[in-house]
């Protein structure tokens, strides 16, 4: 397998566990993780992203974007590996390591950081506080194949339905 590409490319990666992991921590620290690996370097490894990016890029306050970063390293998602007033992070992957391809979400750098004079994707499904809607559109990226497919295939979305009748 090739070298994961690093996010100068438009796109970041997440490890699908971990951001289940941060989903069940709530809608804060799902988006607080989302945050700090848009920062992450071209591993998709180490972030200097913290609560300024969080307060930047979404309206969460300092004070709950400061509370999910300490839920997120408690719950041993993330690693402080400098502190100070230009923390870093270690962003954990379900291998311990490196990513592993078969676990991996490419976003777009898009969904964190605005499109010039647009609310970000993140932000707008933030507001709506229901972690299981931003869960939902990190699996569709999942999910997607836009140079196949044209973005999601049919048969995700698709059932397919019999005759029944039902009186004569």
């Amino acid at each position: 397998m090739g070298e994961l590409l690093g996010n100068k490319d438009g796109f970041f990666a997440i490890d699908k566990k971990k951001f289940y992991q941060a989903c069940d921590l709530g809608m804060n620290a799902a988006v607080s993780y989302l945050v700090i690996c848009n920062g992450s370097d071209k591993s998709n490894s180490k972030s200097s992203w913290s609560v300024n990016a969080i307060e930047k890029y979404t309206k969460i306050s300092r004070s709950r974007a400061k509370e999910a970063v300490d839920k997120l390293i408690a719950e041993g998602i993330i690693i402080q590996i400098k502190g100070g007033t230009k923390p870093r992070y270690q962003v954990m992957n379900a291998s311990k390591g490196k990513l592993n391809p078969k676990e991996v979400i490419w976003l777009s750098n898009g969904i964190v950081q605005s499109v010039i004079g647009e609310l970000p994707a993140l932000e707008r499904i933030r507001q709506t506080q229901d972690v299981m809607i931003l869960r939902l559109f990190v699996d569709l990226y999942l999910e997607q194949n836009l140079v196949d497919d044209g973005g999601i295939a049919r048969y995700v979305y698709r059932t397919k339905y019999g005759r029944t009748p039902l009186g004569e």
